[in-house]
């Protein structure tokens, strides 16, 4: 065997991979005619699936057949599904097998097949030939051409290796630049991008991004890392495969993205950033357009109960306070009865845009229902809120007095401070603070009935003393009902005896026109969360305490709708103080929802 180390001898050439099968046969049979006397060989190459792949040949004389290619035609299937299952045989068997490979006896020749293995894998054969008369390969030879194709197995196994890196790369790059979705790689440490599919390219309109500093290519004018930019952090976890998901505004594109960064390991063994980013910007718009009120441009109820559960699991987590204010407009159904609707929308616009004025980024409003919003602050007190929602007023007035609007700009609200450790959910809060406002409108409305009853005694005083007009009082009752949208209502407080308009009998099913004793039918249509405040307002009426009657409830009408009742009223004395005539007005302000406070 000393003879593989003489000078003139070197396997280097047989371990080039670049060489094609066919170069490596010829180098092989000018390798072994300088130990011994080949008349032919032929190599063949299967890949990794055991597939053919490549075959070089070379012949002595020249022109000739030496039968090696029949050989491999008739062989080959035999030979190779022979080798898969070798690892079922004996080490007797395994000889056995490969001695019955071995010699083919052909015209003018003798052929010796032998397999090329790399380790346990087979990765292609070899035949050999020699001239009838010069005898089959003798068990000195046979050593040596197994040892030189141990040789040319690596570089089978070498050239199946790079084959099938290329084919992976070439369909990783295919899927990756085929799929819509933005996807690049960058070095944690510079930023520099490693990778970019062409989707990408395309859509940033770039050309040859690799090497370059992602936030000065794919940003307007930025100086360093996008705000919200999640690499920072995931460099200091180190955590591969835990992906950060962020909303990005692009200021290059003009477009939305919902991102998806994470660490993954590159091909040089480095941890490297990925992102897989998706462009958004079309269902935002329509997400946008589902949740935002028409007439304001605020956040409609759906879009407000998810953007404030989003600041409340926002606030739990920084341990921040929040505080939620609802609103409600004032005299949206007076503006609209006299002014018209389109006016009432142009009221509510008004307010809207005030209230937007005040709002930071991390604030939002929206509108709950009609003439109902809701207000979130981020990170203010519940005195801060005030101040700020006093500042809205201020500003109101100014716009009124500005354009002479002829109505009140103004609402009533309730506000409610949120601490990390509240265990509220959405609709506890809101129901909280509806609560709130609706004390606060009940003062106003009081109010407003004071004021609107003195200055109509005010007028009549000074068109006319009492004494000095007289009417016919029996048709009195039937030209007020007809006068007026509201429901009227006397009473006989010596029989306690009630008459209502037929517009409340026939909207609350009430049994007729006069009733007795009628705090039994309101008992049964009135909402139990106000019937106290019903029946405490009337027993000061009855009691004496007071003459003058104001008070806010909901009652079920025939259809078993919620419709809001304000009631005014006011006791009508004889010359003695005693108390006569209990009379006055029930408005009906529209139709209350129970999921409103949801």
């Amino acid at each position: 065997m000393e003879v593989f180390y003489r000078p003139e001898l070197s396997v280097q050439t047989l371990l080039m991979d670049a060489n094609s099968v066919q170069e490596t046969a010829e180098n092989l049979a000018d390798y072994i005619n300088h130990l011994m006397h080949a008349d032919s060989v032929l190599l063949v190459r299967l890949d990794n699936q055991m597939r053919y792949k490549e075959v070089g040949s070379w012949r002595s004389r020249k022109g000739e057949d030496t039968g090696a290619e029949a050989v491999m035609r008739q062989w080959l299937p035999q030979l190779v599904e022979s080798w898969n299952m070798r690892e079922k045989l004996s080490g007797e068997e395994l000889e056995a097998f490969l001695k019955a490979l071995t010699p083919f006896t052909v015209p003018g020749g003798y052929l010796t097949i032998l397999p090329i293995c790399n380790n346990i894998r087979f990765v292609g054969f070899a035949v050999f030939g020699k001239k009838s008369g010069e005898g089959d390969w003798t068990d000195r030879e046979l050593p040596i051409l197994r040892f030189l194709l141990s040789i040319i197995a690596v570089t089978f196994a070498n050239k199946n290796l790079y084959e099938d890196y290329m084919l992976q790369n070439w369909v990783y790059n295919t899927m990756m630049g085929r799929m819509q979705a933005n996807l690049y790689v960058t070095d944690i440490h510079t930023d520099r991008i490693l990778f970019m599919n062409k989707t990408m390219q395309e859509a940033f309109g770039l050309e040859n991004p690799v090497g370059k500093v992602c936030w000065q290519i794919l940003q307007k004018g930025s100086r360093g890392r996008c705000p919200g930019c999640p690499v920072q952090r995931l460099a200091e976890s180190g955590e591969e495969g835990v992906y950060r998901r962020w909303e990005e505004f692009n200021t290059l594109t003009g477009r939305y993205y919902d991102n998806y960064d994470s660490l993954m390991k590159w091909t040089d063994g480095s941890t490297v950033h990925f992102q897989h980013s998706l462009d958004i910007t079309a269902s935002k718009k329509l997400s946008k357009e589902a949740s935002t009120d028409d007439l304001t441009g605020l956040l409609n109820r759906r879009g407000g109960k998810n953007r404030l559960a989003e600041m409340l699991n926002t606030a739990r987590h920084q341990e921040t306070i929040l505080t939620v204010c609802m609103y409600d407009v004032n005299s949206l159904k007076k503006v609209n009865d006299t002014f018209g609707h389109r006016e009432g929308d142009n009221l509510l616009r008004i307010i809207a845009n005030s209230v937007k004025s005040v709002l930071t980024e991390e604030d939002f409003a929206c509108r709950l229902s009609g003439d109902e919003f809701l207000i979130t602050f981020a990170g203010k007190t519940e005195q801060e809120a005030a101040e700020t929602i006093k500042l809205v007023e201020e500003r109101l007035l100014a716009v009124r007095r500005q354009d002479r609007i002829p109505y009140e700009l103004s609402f009533c609200t309730g506000i409610l401070e949120l601490r990390p450790e509240h265990t509220m959910s959405v609709t506890d809060i809101l129901r909280e603070v509806d609560e709130r406002m609706y004390e606060q409108k009940r003062q106003y409305h009081m109010q407003q009935g004071k004021e609107s009853v003195l200055a109509a005694a005010e007028a009549q005083w000074r068109l006319l003393k009492p004494e000095a007009f007289d009417y016919d009082q029996q048709y009195l009752y039937d030209a007020l009902v007809e006068s007026t949208d509201n429901y009227l209502y006397v009473c006989d407080m010596a029989t306690n005896t009630f008459r209502y308009s037929r517009k409340l009998v026939e909207e609350f099913a009430f049994p007729g026109e006069v009733i007795q004793n009628a705090a039994d039918i309101w008992r049964s249509i009135i909402h139990p969360a106000d019937w106290e405040r019903f029946w405490e307002s009337n027993q000061a009426i009855s009691d004496g305490r007071t003459v003058s009657h104001e008070v806010e409830y909901r009652a079920r009408n025939r259809k078993g709708q919620w419709i809001k009742l304000h009631c005014r009223g006011h006791v009508a004395q004889n010359s003695a103080g005693e108390p006569r005539v209990f009379a006055g007005f029930i408005s009906n302000e529209g139709q209350w929802f129970p999921e409103w406070t949801e």
